[in-house]
């Protein structure tokens, strides 16, 4: 009775460890499904493209604040093709993908993904994949242009702080 028991345990065991390693391969299926709908390779891409011209400029923001010679400029290409590495090895889709997989697969139930995904299916879920890049597009100009306008009020905030504690060093020292 008790050996039968055990097989019986031991089965359910097994069989629960199926069920739920098949549930699991179905939802990253779906969660995969669900990145070729959205673009989301396309969209990773966008994100390194961003970090990437972030970083030319505020490379090119050092470059000018030193003055260096037009003789440095193979200089300079060098460490442009050093932070373009840097950025493409952090933002590469084999290496993103299998942990936004599991974000997707820990956040969202099976239905859930089911419902997002007829979504996406839809007219109206196709058509806002279409116009989500210009959506985008336009709320970072906005954005950038929010961030455009406080820049000579944090220059000169900045400015007027090390002044200050200039002064305050200045006065300790005499």
């Amino acid at each position: 009775m008790m050996r039968r028991t055990l097989r019986i345990l031991a089965l359910a065991c097994l069989f629960t460890g199926l069920a739920a390693h098949a549930d699991e391969t179905t939802k990253r299926a779906k969660v995969k499904d669900l990145f070729r709908l959205t673009f989301m390779e396309k969209r990773a891409e966008q994100t390194r493209a961003a970090a990437l011209a972030q970083a030319n400029a505020f490379g090119a923001r050092q470059f000018a604040a030193l003055k260096l010679p037009e003789t440095e400029n193979r200089t300079s290409q060098d460490y442009y093709k050093a932070l373009y590495a840097l950025i493409a090895s952090k933002y590469d889709w084999a290496k993103l993908e299998p942990a936004y997989e599991q974000i997707y697969v820990t956040l969202y139930s099976e239905e859930e993904l089911d419902g997002i995904l007829a979504f996406y299916k839809s007219p109206v879920g196709q058509t806002m994949l279409a116009k989500t890049p210009e959506a985008t597009r336009r709320i970072l100009e906005v954005s950038s242009q929010q961030v455009d306008s406080l820049t000579p009020a944090i220059q000169k905030l900045t400015e007027d702080y090390l002044a200050r504690l200039q002064a305050v060093y200045q006065s300790q020292q005499r």
